[in-house]
């Protein structure tokens, strides 16, 4: 087995490992907490693309939309009393 044979080995192993590290080392799904205070999350749907999240709280109702893929609040919808 030459040079050759063993850069293909040695490749072959390099591939693998980067696959192997790719498919474990996915990032966190980012979090989508009610604000702060004593909201709470009254309900979800999706929205198209995005989740719209329904908080009720002191200050009324509101409902958010949120971008699933990158975790940015897209609307703030306050509503009514």
């Amino acid at each position: 087995m030459g040079i050759l044979g063993v850069l293909i080995v040695l490749g072959t192993a390099l591939v693998i490992g980067v696959v192997i590290q790719r498919i474990y080392a996915r990032p966190a799904a980012p979090s989508i907490a009610a604000g702060p205070g004593s909201e709470r999350v009254a309900g979800i749907a999706g929205a198209g693309g995005y989740v719209a999240v329904w908080e009720t709280g002191p200050d009324g109702d509101k409902i958010v939309t949120i971008d699933p893929a990158n975790g940015s609040v897209k609307t703030v919808l306050q509503l009514p009393r």
